[in-house]
This record gives C-alpha cells, sequence and structure tokens, in this order.
C-alpha cells in the first residue's frame, strides 16, 4: 500500500483523511470470512471467481454494503502457474 491518504471533506468543509480497506481472496470458504463481513467499516472485498463460494461470499459481502471486486487470476512472470485458481487468464 502506497503512504498516499486521500482526502474528503466533511460538512463543515475540513479535510478529514481516509483510508482504502481491501481483503483479498474471498470465495473459497476461508476461515474469518464471516468475521470480514461483520467488520463495523466499509470494506472492500476482493473475490475469486469460480470457487466453491465465490457467488455467497460476493453477496453477502454486498448485503451490509461492502464494495465488491473481482480478483482474477493471471499467468505471473514469475512464481508458480498452480497458484492461480480455475479461470485464470493465460499468456497461451
Amino acid at each position: 500500500m502506497g503512504t498516499d491518504i486521500a482526502k474528503a471533506s466533511d460538512k463543515q468543509g475540513q479535510q478529514q483523511k481516509m483510508v482504502a480497506v481491501i481483503i483479498d481472496d474471498l470465495g473459497n470458504n476461508m476461515k474469518g470470512t464471516e468475521q470480514i463481513l461483520q467488520l463495523p467499516v466499509k470494506v472492500t472485498v476482493a473475490v475469486m471467481p469460480f470457487l466453491p463460494t465465490t457467488k455467497q461470499d460476493a453477496t453477502e459481502a454486498h448485503k451490509p454494503g461492502h464494495d465488491v471486486i473481482v480478483h482474477l487470476p493471471m499467468e505471473p512472470k514469475q512464481g508458480k502457474p498452480q497458484w492461480l485458481g480455475p479461470g485464470a487468464i493465460k499468456a497461451i
């Protein structure tokens, strides 16, 4: 995460610092998912596609107002291709 922090203005026009929290790799029935979704602050969850609880995790995250994005795996230049999971984008 970089050191830049977004700023927003409150009702009095004063600037407030903001931070974005992104929780990665939901969708595979991971321990702690329920607790993450019950956090009292808005978070963004990145859900891996084509996994056992992909749809459920995305739906449950959306209900309380969390942002949901897709964590689409792509072929790495280095690393192990078996880490990609199903539906990854590959060069060949």
